[in-house]
């Protein structure tokens, strides 16, 4: 049975500011626990749905290079991605991220994740062991993000004010 993972954090910072930096692979891997690089496949193809992207996931000794796909694009409040994976696992994850603007200005972000692996009879182990450790690292990531985008933001704020 594929492992479901949902966690939200709320930012003190504005929708679009929250989703221009989510949306950057280059600022990825300042607050994804799970991330040690990304970049577009395709650097020049525009924005959206059927974009791709690659992105090394830290397993410690056996990093997952994963290419994902955007499935919708919603800008600034949901896109949705699944993974190409041709892992040994036969893994395959699909997921998305939701925005809402919350009335005092500050932003609720909203992951969503569903993994599963395809192998008989190990699957389920599989499934239970990978998840549990994105679903540590995801709940981290989202607590980094937090920090991250905040720090950005009250920088942004002295900058114009200055």
């Amino acid at each position: 049975m594929p492992y479901r993972i949902e966690h939200s954090v709320t930012v003190d910072a504005p929708i679009e500011f929250v989703w221009d930096i989510i949306q950057n692979p280059d600022l990825r891997t300042s607050w994804d626990a799970r991330v040690t690089s990304a970049r577009f496949l395709d650097p020049a193809a525009p924005f959206g749905k059927g974009k791709q992207m690659e992105v090394v996931i830290d397993l410690g000794a056996f990093p997952i290079v994963s290419q994902l796909e955007y499935l919708s694009w919603k800008p600034p409040y949901r896109s949705s991605m699944r993974t190409i994976n041709r892992d040994a696992f036969r893994s395959a994850t699909t997921g998305s991220w939701q925005l809402a603007e919350e009335h005092s200005g500050r932003t609720t972000w909203t992951t969503k994740l569903v993994f599963s692996a395809a192998l008989p009879l190990v699957g389920p182990f599989i499934e239970r062991w990978f998840g549990g450790y994105f679903d540590k690292l995801t709940k981290q990531s989202q607590q980094q993000f937090k920090t991250f985008v905040e720090a950005e933001w009250k920088a942004q704020r002295v900058l114009i004010t200055a």
